[in-house]
């Protein structure tokens, strides 16, 4: 452990957060999701059902493994900046700042990201209607109601639970960069807090 500016810290703590953060949620997740995506070939594709349960498990795996990525890479990445720099009474303040800092911009890269992601992703399901999202929001406030005024088959209600069910993990996706900001209180606890009592 060497003595070091509060500048080479936070370097290496980005430098270090950014790699572990696409090795897990590019690499591991990638590869997570192609042995997902590969058994959608055998989907039928009027099985709406079926079809909802694929891209539920596929939404589920994108927000674990988005999870497990800002989690991990932030924990490993503290423990890199620790292991090789000392961090003391005097620059602990200054090191959780920088570390913040650069936590609360990946955080809103993030998000954009994902908000962009998400729009894209509601437009594309609208094309493939004949819905407006003004319809397909108030068919999700009360499916049974509006499957009944609008008489809608069976098909049409299937439909909509499915698009209700795969919103609902869209927007969970949408604010998953949340998990940065939970993990600036942890690592509170691990440059401040802990610098303290040892």
């Amino acid at each position: 452990m060497e003595e070091a500016s509060i500048g080479k810290i936070v370097k290496r703590f980005v430098v270090k957060l950014i790699l572990w953060f696409l090795l897990i949620d590019i690499i591991i997740g990638g590869v997570i999701l192609f042995v997902n995506v590969a058994g959608w070939a055998e989907i039928d594709e009027n099985d709406i059902g079926e079809m909802g349960d694929a891209i539920s498990s596929f939404m589920n795996i994108i927000i674990v493994v988005n999870i497990v990525a800002i989690v991990g890479s932030t924990l490993l990445a503290t423990r890199s900046a620790k292991k090789k720099y000392k961090i003391t009474e005097e620059n602990k303040k200054s090191v959780f700042k920088g570390f913040t800092i650069a936590m609360v911009v990946l955080a809103i890269i993030m998000g954009a990201i994902h908000l962009g992601v998400k729009n894209i992703v509601v437009t594309s399901i609208m094309e493939d209607t004949e819905m407006e999202w003004s319809d397909v929001k108030e068919a999700l406030k009360d499916i049974e109601k509006y499957v009944d005024d609008e008489s809608l088959t069976k098909a049409d209600e299937e439909m909509i639970e499915m698009i209700d069910s795969f919103y609902g993990k869209l927007n969970i996706y949408g604010i998953d960069w949340l998990v940065f900001v939970i993990m600036i209180g942890v690592e509170y606890v691990l440059i401040v807090r802990k610098e303290q009592e040892a």
